[in-house]
């Protein structure tokens, strides 16, 4: 797998020589936006199931990263065929990976409309602003959500 030049980072012990080892969260972005593909994997019972949404799909788009994901009905709930590219088997996911590297115009637009999608919809910023919101906190909620566009991520 040398042409791809793969890279597995993580707390696990990987038996591979693709495993690079612990990455520290504060490094985390350099690795996903320097990378031509970031590849999405959920766990085992999000295929039995269809469900689970991990936090790496929003990090990756979050980040400028292109992403490939598995297809989990789940996150094709909440990101479209738009902003991510979704792979029905390993098969698939080859394929798409190799579609890529020789087709690196493609990418471009998935990783700004999903970038686009996180930073509008699914941010910290968000969420606080809602639950300012059910306390009663209008005014607050506002700020949160003006202080997001003042910072322009």
């Amino acid at each position: 797998v040398g042409k791809y030049n793969i890279k597995i980072f993580g707390n696990q012990l990987w038996n591979v020589p693709q495993y690079m080892g612990f990455i520290d969260n504060d490094e985390v972005k350099h690795v996903f936006a320097s990378a031509k593909i970031c590849p999405n994997l959920s766990e085992p019972h999000a295929h039995e199931y269809g469900f689970d949404v991990n936090e790496r799909c929003f990090k990756l788009l979050a980040n400028k990263a292109f992403c490939i994901s598995d297809s989990i009905e789940s996150i094709k709930n909440i990101f479209s065929n738009d902003e991510i590219v979704f792979a029905d088997s390993p098969e698939n996911f080859h394929e798409k990976v190799q579609y890529y590297l020789d087709n690196p115009e493609k990418r471009e637009d998935y990783i700004k409309r999903g970038y686009d999608t996180v930073i509008a919809k699914h941010t910290n910023f968000h969420r606080a602003s809602k639950i300012m919101s059910s306390f009663g906190l209008d005014n607050e909620a506002s700020a949160i959500l003006e202080k997001l566009k003042e910072l322009e991520l």
